[in-house]
């Protein structure tokens, strides 16, 4: 039994996350198929328990808008299957869903809730609150309580859209408030728990970055370059958007930490003579072929070029060069992964022009700024990276690229700034 608004309740349906109903205590069983247009009806008429749904609705909303030849039939047939899964799931009742008058509503609505009203009912008591502690525990609550999307079967279904953008706003409200109150109290550890798992129910929104933040502040430098590179890989292999300028910033402020923490390592690869070999090579990487910079001045070269692209007409683009991982496991081999990354960084600075500007966006990916090429020349330039990588890295290693036209070029920047 569940205790809910000071009544004692026998039916809880979970929607978020996934769907299910206990009874008394009891995980009922609705089926295999929980997909099914029976299934979904239950859902519907559970996620409406408070006020009800028309029978025009219900069908709409089961039916995603699809022609029915007989109306009527179609939901009869329906009705008859969702009462039989609700009677033998061990619910209280004579016909379980009742249909007055064009109206649906459960019949047992006033001994059930939902996991939803629960959820909600805590976040507003945490609004409420009057003290910190208060808030603070609620909200905590709530975030536990919270087992993923509303409904992710019919995520894309607009009578999930709508109340599941509402639900979202909340979850997230109350982790942006944890997290800010453990990095208000300096604690971290905290603050990355928070953000790890308000990253599992939504990935890739704004807490992977709140999560190598934490890390960072915790001086857990290499564990946050790990989340960084991983995150930068999404952006550009999955999304093939920009890296968002805050996580760019993120890892210039760490990017020493790590440093430091090598050095104090004794570690081989930034002994004495390493550190001398790359100032070299820096100094080699500036002085001809293609220009390398850090992003942040890469993103102000791109800017002053892109105000005068009407000027320069299709004579610029963005090549985005990734080391290809044939062998499936040397990204997780460190010395290899820091091996190649700098071939392929010395490959595109021989191979580019000392008019072309590159940078690098993570351990395995570069973005090359061409001026004065046509679209055809970058695969020539693409081949030539290609070859020399091969001699500097051996057969192994390869590289691929993507183009970004020079009418992209804006809104790529654009879309680099506002994230």
């Amino acid at each position: 039994m569940t205790e809910w608004n000071g009544k004692t309740v026998n039916v809880v349906a979970r929607l978020l996350g996934s769907f299910s109903i206990e009874v008394n205590g009891q995980l009922a069983d609705l089926g295999r198929n929980m997909t099914a247009n029976a299934v979904k009806m239950i859902e519907i008429i559970f996620l409406n328990r408070e006020h009800g749904i028309s029978k025009n609705e219900l069908l709409n909303e089961v039916f995603s808008d699809k022609v029915l030849s007989d109306q009527n039939n179609s939901f009869n047939n329906l009705l008859y299957q969702s009462r039989k899964l609700l009677q033998n799931s061990g619910m209280d009742g004579v016909k379980f869903i009742d249909n007055h008058r064009g109206m649906i509503r459960l019949e047992c609505a006033e001994n059930a809730v939902t996991d939803i009203e629960i959820f909600l009912g805590i976040c507003r008591k945490a609004d409420a609150a009057a003290t910190r502690a208060e808030k603070k525990e609620l909200y905590t609550q709530a975030l536990e309580y919270y087992r993923g999307p509303l409904l992710p079967d019919f995520e894309t279904e607009f009578w999930v859209i709508k109340p599941g953008m509402v639900l979202k706003h909340y979850f997230e409200r109350a982790a942006q408030y944890l997290a800010d109150l453990a990095e208000e109290d300096d604690n971290y550890e905290e603050m990355y728990r928070i953000m790890k798992h308000a990253d599992s129910v939504y990935p890739h929104e704004k807490w992977e970055i709140g999560r190598i933040s934490a890390l960072a502040m915790q001086e857990k430098y290499r564990e946050a370059y790990e989340e960084y590179t991983r995150v930068v890989q999404y952006y550009l292999e999955t999304l093939e958007q920009p890296v968002p300028t805050v996580l760019l910033d993120i890892y210039d402020r760490f990017r020493e930490g790590i440093t430091r923490e090598v050095e104090a390592a004794g570690s081989f690869q930034m002994s004495t003579a390493r550190r001398d070999e790359e100032m070299e090579a820096q100094l080699r990487l500036n002085r001809a072929g293609g220009y390398f910079c850090q992003y942040s001045s890469f993103r102000d070269i791109c800017n002053v070029l892109n105000r005068n692209i009407d000027k320069r007409g299709n004579a610029i683009h963005l090549m985005i060069l990734s080391l290809v991982d044939f062998e499936s496991n040397f990204r997780s081999m460190p010395d290899v992964l820091e091996r190649r990354s700098e071939c392929l960084k010395m490959s595109i600075h021989d191979v580019l022009r000392s008019t072309d500007v590159f940078t690098g966006y993570s351990s395995t990916q570069y973005v090359a700024l061409l001026v004065g090429v046509k679209r055809e020349d970058c695969a020539a330039f693409h081949r030539r990276i290609s070859v020399k990588l091969h001699e500097l890295a051996g057969s192994r290693a390869d590289v691929q690229y993507r183009i970004v036209a020079p009418d992209e070029l804006e809104q790529i920047l654009t879309a680099g700034e506002k994230n």
